[in-house]
């Protein structure tokens, strides 16, 4: 237990049942052994730490790799993953592409994305631009990460 007091937030003592995980999450929160901590810069959100992974812990999202569903109001630094519905996307058949046909394929695919619309949120940050408010106020936290 000293192990799980030193690596969780101060005053967690009260431990919060998942019910859905994407994998990662999951296989994150297995190596940690449910314990996370605080994402320095997004104290006031889902983010967090385990086992040196990213996990986004909540009540209500979409099922994502990285999300892990616990109860409204549920503390975030313990979870117990026992009885955890994990969801994995399909794993998609391999495609035997040379490197120069998928730099190709790839280049054409995000020309294609480009020219439907602007980014937004923090995906401007991938077009060299900041993000608009809200976003703006975590920008230099989300390029860190």
């Amino acid at each position: 237990m000293r192990e799980a007091q030193a690596f969780a937030s101060p005053g967690a003592t009260r431990v919060a049942r998942v019910s859905d995980a994407g994998a990662l999450a999951h296989a994150a929160l297995v190596r940690s052994g449910g314990l996370t901590r605080t994402l320095p810069g997004f104290e006031a959100t889902g983010f967090r730490l385990a086992a040196g992974e990213l996990v986004w812990v909540g009540h209500a999202a979409p099922l994502h790799p990285r999300v892990a569903l616990v109860e409204a109001g549920a503390p975030a630094d313990a979870l117990d993953i026992k009885a955890t519905s994990i969801h994995a996307p399909r794993t998609l058949p391999r495609l035997e592409l040379n490197t120069e046909t998928a730099r190709n394929s790839a280049s054409r695919a995000i020309l294609r994305l480009i020219s439907h619309g602007e980014p937004a949120g923090f995906a401007t940050l991938f077009a060299g631009r900041r993000p608009a408010f809200p976003e703006s106020h975590r920008a230099d936290a989300a390029l860190a990460l």
